[in-house]
């Protein structure tokens, strides 16, 4: 997801806060095989399931904790909202949902 953010930020746009929904669409889009994504989808009808779409799975959730931990995105949930997507349970990150997130400029980014 890491080498995706470039591109994703110069879609959605970078440093600056968006709502978490139309950055989740655009990484069905990229990645496919993520949540929300064809292949994900096609995936969970093959085994009978329904996925919350509130809520991330735990690869998502893991990448989304890593790119806020080493400071290439900034993930903040406010308050409780309905609009929160719910991260995967890991008892280690106070991280538990999120509303919107920065995509963070690197250097030589067209950010």
């Amino acid at each position: 997801m890491q080498r995706e953010l470039e591109g994703l930020g110069s879609r959605l746009g970078f440093d600056h806060e968006i709502d978490a929904a139309p950055f989740l669409a655009a990484v069905a889009e990229t990645m496919p095989y993520l949540d929300g994504g064809t292949l994900f989808e096609q995936a969970a009808r093959r085994i009978g399931w329904h996925p919350n779409p509130r809520e991330l799975s735990t690869p998502l959730s893991v990448a989304l904790r890593d790119l806020h931990e080493e400071g290439h995105i900034r993930l903040k949930m406010y308050g409780d909202t309905r609009d929160a997507f719910t991260l995967s349970v890991d008892p280690t990150s106070a991280l538990k949902a999120i509303r919107t997130l920065t995509i963070l400029a690197r250097e030589g980014s067209n950010g």
